[in-house]
Parts: C-alpha cells; sequence; structure tokens
C-alpha cells in the first residue's frame, strides 16, 4: 500500500499536467492507428467521454490503469509498474 500512496500523493499534487498529457498522449496513439477515419473519430469520442468522468486522483489513476496495465493496485509490486507510467506522463 506504500507505494499507492506515493503514487496517489503525486497525482494529487501534479493532477491537471498529468490528466492533459495523458489525454494527448493517447489521442496520439489513437491518431496513428492505421484504422479507418471513422473508426479513429470513434476511438476518440470514447476516450473524451471517458476524460470527461475524471474529476479526481481517484478516477485519473483508474482511467490510466484501465487504459494501460490493468493491475491490481493493492500489490506493491505491480502499482510501480503503474506509478512508473504515470511519472512518464508528468516529466515527458
Amino acid at each position: 500500500m506504500k507505494v499507492l500512496n506515493e503514487m496517489i500523493e503525486f497525482v494529487n499534487s501534479n493532477f491537471e499536467v498529468i490528466k492533459n498529457k495523458f489525454y494527448q498522449a493517447e489521442r496520439e496513439i489513437l491518431e496513428e492507428l492505421d484504422e479507418d477515419e471513422h473508426e479513429i473519430e470513434e476511438m476518440i469520442a470514447c476516450l473524451e467521454g471517458q476524460m470527461s468522468g475524471v474529476f479526481d486522483t481517484d478516477s485519473l489513476i483508474d482511467l490510466i490503469n484501465e487504459r494501460s496495465i490493468g493491475i491490481d493496485l493493492n500489490d506493491d509490486d505491480e502499482c510501480k509498474e503503474l506509478f512508473e507510467q504515470i511519472e512518464i506522463y508528468f516529466t515527458n
């Protein structure tokens, strides 16, 4: 739980930056897919719908986890992996 608490504190302190950079990175990934333009627009609309539900630290962590690796947040070893990904959104 130590890692989870550190991650929550980090995301809480940098919420807007991480939220914006996560959205930007996810959108860029979708735009670069080799898919039909209509399908990409639908995926972006889905992402935007998911982002509209991000209003606090917990919901942002849950969304990042859901769209990336889907780890068990109660497992410190798995949580470290997610925390490393979240830190990348802050530093890039």
